[in-house]
């Protein structure tokens, strides 16, 4: 991303090119194809051992049980309807904020008055090396806190550096900027460890592949779906940032009360776990 904008900022302003998204993407597409000549020329092509069997074509009965029912059965048994559906409530709303955010961050960056380079250098450089490093971080308060603790330490923090972007809405000095970029990486690093490693813990370990890409896809659905309406709510604010933002602060809220309402109910389940849970 920040390779992008730098590359659409050069076509731009050094170019002279007016319609410079079209060049910019052409240059960008020399990139992967470069990365693939240079792998047939200097990469050789493993030895194969053995090659594996084919899987039986079709699907039957038991394989959908295997698939699909057993993994459903067992996540009910495990937790019981009622904290099961809170469980998946949890998981479908706990990013929901920071999708809304995300969604929107670059053409609020625009309307403000940053430039090109400022979101290349300050979001997409700064804020993805941040990202990387403050993850090993935000693993080591789980295993210091516990998942319960981390997840919510870590949904706190993320709500609340939202804040941060509402008050660069009022005041877009540059150095606010970086500030709210790097400190929104980090918390959704955080936020985003204690989340892997909470599901993590909630599957069992027979099923662990299904009922974790079930409980990843429930989290995805959430953010891909739900956030298209941000925009229209921009919108129907009348474009006031700092308002928008307050409010993703608040759809955090409910997947935390969520956390909250079912403690006791993890700590019983979990009880015996080899990582630190509550």
């Amino acid at each position: 991303g920040a390779v992008g904008l730098v590359v659409a900022s050069f076509v731009e302003t050094s170019m002279g090119v007016e319609k410079f998204w079209p060049v910019a993407f052409q240059l960008m597409a020399l990139v992967p194809i470069l990365s693939v000549i240079l792998m047939f020329l200097f990469v050789a092509e493993p030895k194969r051992e053995g090659v594996a069997e084919a899987a039986p074509a079709g699907i039957s009965a038991r394989r959908v049980a295997d698939i699909w029912i057993k993994p459903v059965m067992s996540f009910v048994g495990n937790y019981g309807v009622r904290i099961g559906i809170i469980l998946l409530m949890l998981i479908f709303l706990f990013k929901v904020g920071e999708a809304f955010l995300g969604r929107m961050s670059i053409i609020f960056y625009k309307e403000v008055g940053f430039s090109k380079n400022d979101i290349a250098l300050y979001s997409k450089g700064f804020g993805t090396l941040a990202l990387c490093a403050f993850a090993v971080i935000g693993s080591i308060i789980n295993a210091r806190y516990g998942l319960y603790r981390g997840l919510l330490i870590g949904g706190i923090a993320m709500a609340s550096t939202n804040l941060l972007f509402a008050a660069l809405a009022y005041h877009p000095a540059e150095w606010l900027f970086a500030f709210a970029v790097v400190t929104d990486q980090f918390t959704t690093a955080m936020s985003t460890v204690a989340l892997v490693a909470f599901l993590s813990q909630l599957c069992d370990r027979a099923y662990a592949a299904t009922q974790y890409a079930a409980f990843a896809s429930i989290g995805n659905f959430s953010r891909t779906t739900l956030a298209v309406f941000s925009g229209v709510m921009v919108d129907s604010l009348g474009g006031n940032w700092a308002l928008f933002f307050v409010l993703t602060t608040l759809m955090v809220l409910p997947s935390l009360a969520l956390l909250v309402y079912i403690r006791k109910d993890i700590a019983a389940l979990m009880e015996g776990k080899t990582t630190k849970v509550i």
